[in-house]
């Protein structure tokens, strides 16, 4: 448990320097050559323990099943961990959460996050990616800052 809790205080103090990054224009890039798939693959891989205790089922789709992009991995893995966080949240017990990724033309992939749960109101997608936005974390005893999807979107659109 000490273990578990040391990671995600890591994790959150560098969502908190990344956001304080995006926040004063100096987030920087630094973009390579490799398998996207693959690394989002690594990164559903590595989460799925973290949801151990609900009992949830993580699936990893990528069509084609290798793209090859320039992308920053730590960025990305940033991305796709708040993504999973998020759904990991709201998604009850033994449930499912399927991650699926799609090369859009030749430049562009597209990240779908789908997990089992309750769905969104038009009022709580439309406010999903505002800064410290927390929608309703308190009904689901879960705890946030609201800032993991606000970064999410803040590296998204710097890709």
């Amino acid at each position: 448990i000490m273990s578990s809790n040391a990671i995600r205080l890591m994790r959150l103090i560098q969502q908190v320097l990344e956001f304080r990054k995006v926040e004063s224009g100096n987030l920087k890039i630094c973009v390579s050559s490799g398998n996207i798939s693959m690394a989002i693959k690594s990164c559903v891989e590595a989460f799925a323990p973290l949801v151990g205790k609900k009992e949830l089922k993580i699936d990893f789709l990528s069509e084609p099943e290798t793209i090859i992009g320039y992308y920053d991995s730590d960025k990305l893995d940033k991305i796709v961990y708040n993504l999973l966080s998020n759904a990991a949240k709201y998604t009850p017990e033994k449930g499912e959460i399927n991650v699926n990724i799609k090369l859009i033309g030749d430049s562009k992939i597209m990240i779908e996050v789908i997990n089992t749960g309750e769905l969104m109101s038009k009022g709580q997608i439309n406010n999903l990616f505002q800064r410290f936005y927390e929608g309703d974390y308190r009904k689901y005893h879960t705890i946030g800052t609201g800032i993991g999807l606000s970064l999410v979107k803040d590296l998204v659109e710097k890709h």
